[in-house]
Protein backbone atom coordinates (compact mmCIF):
# COMPACT_ATOMS: atom_id res chain seq x y z
CA UNK A 1 0.00 0.00 0.00
CA UNK A 2 1.89 3.24 -1.11
CA UNK A 3 -1.08 5.55 -0.25
CA UNK A 4 0.90 7.59 2.27
CA UNK A 5 3.51 8.77 -0.99
CA UNK A 6 2.33 11.83 -2.78
CA UNK A 7 -1.41 11.05 -3.69
CA UNK A 8 -2.25 11.10 -7.54
CA UNK A 9 -5.65 10.90 -6.83
CA UNK A 10 -7.03 14.92 -6.61
CA UNK A 11 -9.73 16.81 -5.01
CA UNK A 12 -12.70 16.33 -7.07
CA UNK A 13 -13.36 19.36 -9.20
CA UNK A 14 -17.01 19.34 -9.32
CA UNK A 15 -19.91 20.75 -7.40
CA UNK A 16 -20.21 18.19 -3.96
CA UNK A 17 -22.97 16.35 -3.62
CA UNK A 18 -23.25 14.14 -0.51
CA UNK A 19 -24.05 9.99 -1.17
CA UNK A 20 -24.16 8.73 2.23
CA UNK A 21 -26.48 10.43 4.19
CA UNK A 22 -25.24 10.87 8.16
CA UNK A 23 -21.79 11.29 9.13
CA UNK A 24 -19.15 13.70 10.95
CA UNK A 25 -19.39 15.51 7.64
CA UNK A 26 -22.49 16.19 7.23
CA UNK A 27 -23.56 19.82 5.51
CA UNK A 28 -19.97 20.32 4.82
CA UNK A 29 -17.77 20.95 1.56
CA UNK A 30 -14.33 19.66 0.61
CA UNK A 31 -13.15 23.17 0.61
CA UNK A 32 -13.52 23.37 4.41
CA UNK A 33 -10.63 20.68 5.03
CA UNK A 34 -7.00 20.75 3.56
CA UNK A 35 -7.00 19.39 -0.25
CA UNK A 36 -3.79 16.99 0.55
CA UNK A 37 -5.60 15.70 3.19
CA UNK A 38 -8.54 14.90 0.83
CA UNK A 39 -6.60 13.85 -1.86
CA UNK A 40 -4.23 11.47 0.12
CA UNK A 41 -8.09 10.64 1.90
CA UNK A 42 -9.62 9.53 -1.77
CA UNK A 43 -6.64 7.09 -2.35
CA UNK A 44 -6.76 5.64 0.86
CA UNK A 45 -10.87 4.79 0.80
CA UNK A 46 -10.82 3.94 -2.14
CA UNK A 47 -9.22 0.00 -1.20
CA UNK A 48 -12.77 0.14 0.10
CA UNK A 49 -14.74 1.40 -2.68
CA UNK A 50 -14.74 1.90 -6.24
CA UNK A 51 -16.42 5.17 -6.11
CA UNK A 52 -14.66 8.49 -6.19
CA UNK A 53 -17.19 10.23 -4.46
CA UNK A 54 -17.75 7.68 -1.86
CA UNK A 55 -14.04 7.86 -1.23
CA UNK A 56 -14.40 11.34 -0.53
CA UNK A 57 -17.46 11.91 1.40
CA UNK A 58 -15.69 8.85 4.09
CA UNK A 59 -12.39 10.95 3.70
CA UNK A 60 -14.52 13.93 5.07
CA UNK A 61 -16.14 12.14 7.69
CA UNK A 62 -12.49 11.53 8.64
CA UNK A 63 -11.23 14.67 8.50
CA UNK A 64 -13.74 16.12 10.41
CA UNK A 65 -12.36 14.36 13.42
CA UNK A 66 -8.70 15.43 12.55
CA UNK A 67 -7.90 17.76 10.34
CA UNK A 68 -4.76 15.71 9.55
CA UNK A 69 -5.89 12.45 9.64
CA UNK A 70 -4.52 11.18 6.50
CA UNK A 71 -0.71 12.00 7.48
CA UNK A 72 -1.48 10.29 11.26
CA UNK A 73 -2.64 7.54 9.60
CA UNK A 74 0.77 7.44 7.13
CA UNK A 75 2.96 7.68 9.93
CA UNK A 76 1.09 5.32 12.22
CA UNK A 77 1.65 2.73 9.18
CA UNK A 78 5.15 3.85 8.93
CA UNK A 79 5.81 3.34 12.88
CA UNK A 80 3.69 -0.27 12.47
CA UNK A 81 5.72 -0.96 9.54
CA UNK A 82 9.12 -0.54 11.48
CA UNK A 83 7.72 -2.64 14.63
CA UNK A 84 6.32 -5.43 12.77
CA UNK A 85 9.78 -5.70 10.99
CA UNK A 86 11.61 -5.13 14.15
CA UNK A 87 9.69 -7.95 15.48
CA UNK A 88 10.53 -10.48 12.98
CA UNK A 89 14.12 -9.94 14.05
CA UNK A 90 13.56 -11.04 17.32
CA UNK A 91 14.27 -14.28 17.67
CA UNK A 92 11.62 -16.93 17.61
CA UNK A 93 11.74 -19.10 20.62
CA UNK A 94 9.69 -21.45 18.61
CA UNK A 95 12.01 -21.56 15.54
CA UNK A 96 15.58 -20.10 15.75
CA UNK A 97 16.64 -22.21 12.99
CA UNK A 98 14.53 -20.84 10.99
CA UNK A 99 15.82 -17.88 12.09
CA UNK A 100 19.77 -18.58 11.49
CA UNK A 101 18.96 -20.01 8.10
CA UNK A 102 17.49 -16.72 6.85
CA UNK A 103 20.15 -14.81 8.80
CA UNK A 104 23.17 -16.55 7.49
CA UNK A 105 24.35 -17.69 10.98
CA UNK A 106 24.58 -21.25 12.40
CA UNK A 107 22.18 -22.12 15.58
CA UNK A 108 24.08 -23.46 18.27
CA UNK A 109 21.27 -24.74 20.61
CA UNK A 110 19.25 -23.18 23.47
CA UNK A 111 21.62 -21.92 26.45
CA UNK A 112 19.88 -23.08 29.59
CA UNK A 113 20.36 -21.72 33.59
CA UNK A 114 19.37 -23.90 35.86
CA UNK A 115 17.22 -25.76 33.56
CA UNK A 116 15.59 -22.88 32.01
CA UNK A 117 16.08 -21.19 28.85
CA UNK A 118 18.37 -18.59 29.16
CA UNK A 119 18.75 -17.74 25.40
CA UNK A 120 20.24 -18.81 22.29
CA UNK A 121 23.62 -19.17 20.65
CA UNK A 122 24.63 -18.71 17.16
CA UNK A 123 27.39 -18.12 15.39
CA UNK A 124 27.84 -15.55 12.16
CA UNK A 125 29.05 -17.17 9.53
CA UNK A 126 30.87 -14.34 8.34
CA UNK A 127 32.81 -13.52 10.94
CA UNK A 128 33.05 -16.91 13.06
CA UNK A 129 32.39 -15.21 16.29
CA UNK A 130 29.20 -16.31 18.21
CA UNK A 131 26.54 -14.22 20.22
CA UNK A 132 23.94 -15.20 22.71
CA UNK A 133 20.43 -13.40 21.88
CA UNK A 134 18.26 -14.30 24.56
CA UNK A 135 14.61 -14.23 24.35
CA UNK A 136 12.62 -10.93 23.03
CA UNK A 137 15.97 -9.29 22.46
CA UNK A 138 16.48 -7.87 18.70
CA UNK A 139 18.52 -10.51 16.80
CA UNK A 140 19.92 -8.25 13.98
CA UNK A 141 21.35 -5.71 17.11
CA UNK A 142 23.39 -8.37 18.04
CA UNK A 143 24.23 -9.93 15.01
CA UNK A 144 24.89 -5.90 14.44
CA UNK A 145 27.44 -5.20 17.36
CA UNK A 146 29.38 -9.01 16.37
CA UNK A 147 30.26 -7.56 12.56
CA UNK A 148 31.38 -4.30 13.78
CA UNK A 149 33.81 -6.01 17.33
CA UNK A 150 35.16 -7.97 14.10
CA UNK A 151 35.46 -4.62 11.93
CA UNK A 152 37.35 -3.10 14.90
CA UNK A 153 39.80 -5.85 15.46
CA UNK A 154 40.82 -5.40 12.44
Amino acid sequence: MKWYKQSKVKPLNKEYVEHIPGGRAEGKQPEDYPADQISQGINVELEHTEDKNIAQEISLDHLEEFDDYYTGLAEMETKLKKEHKKKASVVDVNDPDKLARQMNVKYNGPQLDQGKLYGHLFTDNLTGDSFLVRSGQDFQEKLNATRNRMKNKN
